[in-house]
Order: C-alpha cells, then structure tokens, then sequence
C-alpha cells in the first residue's frame, strides 16, 4: 500500500502561504482491516489483499496510538473553545459584504492503495491552498464527496482528520454537508462485492466538528439525512441578515433525495424569520423548469431521484436567493428558476479525485447588503465568480443577469 508518514507541502506551497509556515499534513491512508473481510473473496485476490493488510499492520499501530493517547483529548480541548459567529465585514462605502468559498468533490482517499490515489490527494491540498489564499473567504463550504468512500475500507475517519488539520490553517471558519460518496460502501477490488462500513455519518461529522472552527451541525433525528441544519450571518452586533441552510441530498448509506421530512423542516424553519436566505446541498435537483442558464457545462445532469418540490418550496418562501450543489464534475454554470428570483449554482469541481479532466477550482459568492435605514429589513445582492487553481478568474455572474440571458 501507499502509506506516507508525512507530507510536507513543498516550497512551491511555501511560497504561496502568506505569513504561515509551510503547511505540515499528518497524512496516513491506513487500513486496519482483518479476515472479516476476506470471507467470499476468490483465493487469488484473498493474497493480494492479505498482502495488503500485512504492510498496514505497522501504520496501523501507531493510529491506534494515536487515537489512544491523543485524540481523546485533542478533541476534548477543541470542543471547549467557542465556536466563532459569522459577521459581515463593513466597507468603505458602509455596505456589508460576506465571502463564501464552495469547494466541492475532493474525494480524498480514493485509489489509497495506489501510488496516484495519495498523489492526486496532495495535488488537490495544493489546488486548494492557491485558491484559499488568493480569495481570503469568510466562510468554506465543503458540498459533498469530501471522501471516496467506496475506495476507503476502514480509515474514512482519518481522512477527515487530515482535511480538518489542513483547513484549521487557514483560520477560516467552515461547514459541511454529505455528497453521495462520503459513507458509500467499500468496493472489494476485482469484485463486484461491496462491504457496508462500519461508521456512520455522523460519525464522520463528529470528527469534523471537533475541530475548533467547524461550524458543522447535525440536523434533527427525525428529519432525513444528518447534515440539516442553518447558520446565520450577524451584522451590527447579533442582529441577524442573512441565514445560510445547509441540506442532506443523500447517497450512500440512502437514497440520492430531498424527502418530504426535510421540506417540512425548512418551512418550520423558513417561517421563524424574514431575513435573506441561500442554501447549500450536494446534487441537483430535478432538471425541469430551469432556464437562462450561464457559465460552463461540460457534461449532462445527474439530478436527485426525487426531490420533494425542494425548489418549489424554496421559491415559494420568497427568502432565497440562490441553491448552490456540486456532484456534477463538469458543470460550473447557474441557471434561474422559472420566472422567480431564485437560481440554482453549481460549484467548480476543487479536487483531484473523482472524474473530469477539467481545471480545478472553486465557486465564490459574494454577499453585499447595502447601507440600510435603522429598523428596516436588509436586502441581499450577490454576485458569483469561478477561481481556477492557475488564479484566473471565469464564469463570473452577478444577480439579475441570468434574467436577461438566452441561455
């Protein structure tokens, strides 16, 4: 297997860092696997994955180290600090303005046992740090398939940690939500078997949230999926102007949906204020009834199996925006939503795992709330741009322009 003790992200990222030290990554693909998995396994393949687990026997000696005499309490400690609150920034000419970051379907960990897989993995920290550091946001969004989880037997957890220890970096506050590979079952190679993993989704999101600047939440039990779940934007002390709702789309461990629990429980939440709202979810959901469509397509949709009228809804409630997803590596465009205000974005494909050939970057959305009389209710402009790896700057679109387009 490819397992690497550290990394150390090379004078090319040292340079490009700012005031910080070069950037360290405890980064160990390891898979403490036993016999359990081999049941059913042709004898040949048995061998090479016996093999396998053999050279991770040492690395996974000193994970459970690790995890004996150190993550226990390193997690302890940052769960004391308080989390930080999301403010807008005051500008010259005293509008307010909010930067978030959309990065989308890394999939670490894919091909781990592969010299490519921890190869592509590094390039994507690399891809990640250009573009980080060139637009200084005030919040990262991860929307989904942070993980290829169906390449990842038993170590899916690490990887979290891994990304956690490289965003904390960057003192940036951030949130996920889960794409459809983040808890998919392992794929035995050579097989058409699957092995169901043995962690949940919130145990993954627990790993998250332990780091001090993860703004991540777990959504209400009884509503579908894990990461449901709003944060909000203060201006002007705890007066709140903008709401950011973050939702489960699903994959995985369930079906790739929007269900009726979770449009519930936006209406619940949706009628407790008036202020502007965007919202954030791994896949698209159903193609129709879009158009006035800008920015890159490079592949077709594959949208949600069913999505509960989520768009409907949204539109309907008179607060949103826009709905930002990724899943679709080839797409970067935004598109209106009937004759109404709303638009729904997809996000730049950020990492080097998963498929596409296409240049890697980052969706960016400016939030700017013009200088507003005392007692009135704010009102949200937006704009949205593409930051590549390379720092060019494409597919920029600013609010109503997709209502002239003929796209």
């Amino acid at each position: 297997g490819a397992n690497v003790d550290q990394i150390m992200l090379s004078e090319h990222l040292e340079n490009n860092i700012g005031n910080r030290k070069s950037l360290q990554i405890e980064y160990n693909p390891v898979d403490c696997g036993d016999d359990e998995i081999l049941i059913g396994i042709p004898n040949s393949l048995s061998e090479k994955l016996r093999l396998y687990l053999t050279k991770s026997i040492f690395s996974c000696f000193v994970l459970v180290l690790i995890l004996a005499l150190g993550w226990k309490i390193e997690s302890q400690y940052r769960r004391s600090i308080e989390k930080p609150t999301l403010r807008y920034r005051k500008e010259e000419d005293d509008s307010w303005v909010f930067k978030v970051l959309q990065i989308t379907d890394i999939h670490l960990g894919e091909a781990e046992d592969l010299p490519w897989g921890p190869e592509n993995d590094l390039k994507t920290l690399v891809a990640l740090d250009a573009i980080i550091s060139k637009e200084s946001p005030d919040l990262i969004v991860l929307s989904g398939d942070q993980l290829t989880a169906n390449n990842c037997l038993k170590n899916a957890t690490s990887y979290y940690q891994l990304l956690g220890d490289f965003l904390i970096q960057y003192e940036t506050p951030w949130a996920i939500i889960f794409g459809n590979h983040d808890d998919m079952d392992f794929e035995i190679p050579g097989t058409n078997n699957t092995i169901p993993h043995k962690y949940s989704r919130r145990q993954l999101l627990e790993v998250d949230k332990s780091y001090q600047l993860s703004l991540s939440q777990g959504g209400p039990l009884n509503v579908t999926g894990t990461t449901n779940y709003v944060l909000d934007i203060h201006i002007q002390g705890n007066n709140i102007a903008t709401q950011i709702f973050f939702l489960d789309s699903g994959g995985g461990s369930l079906r790739e949906a929007i269900d009726d629990s979770q449009i519930q429980w936006i209406r619940e939440v949706v009628s407790t204020s008036e202020v502007p709202a965007i919202a954030f979810q791994h896949i698209w959901p159903s193609i129709e009834h879009f158009k006035h469509c800008q920015g890159y397509q490079g592949e077709g949709i594959a949208p949600l199996e069913y999505d509960a009228g989520i768009m409907q809804t949204l539109a309907e409630s008179g607060r949103f925006s826009f709905i930002a997803v990724g899943h679709n590596h080839g797409n970067d465009y935004c598109c209106q939503y009937l004759e109404t205000e709303l638009k729904a974005c997809f996000g730049r494909h950020s990492g080097y795992g998963g498929y596409g050939r296409w240049d890697r970057g980052s969706r960016i959305y400016e939030l700017r709330i013009p200088p507003t009389i005392k007692n009135t209710l704010p009102s949200l402009k937006w704009r949205t741009w593409v930051r590549l790896e390379s720092g060019e700057i494409i597919d920029e679109i600013i609010q109503n322009n997709l209502n002239n387009s003929q796209s």
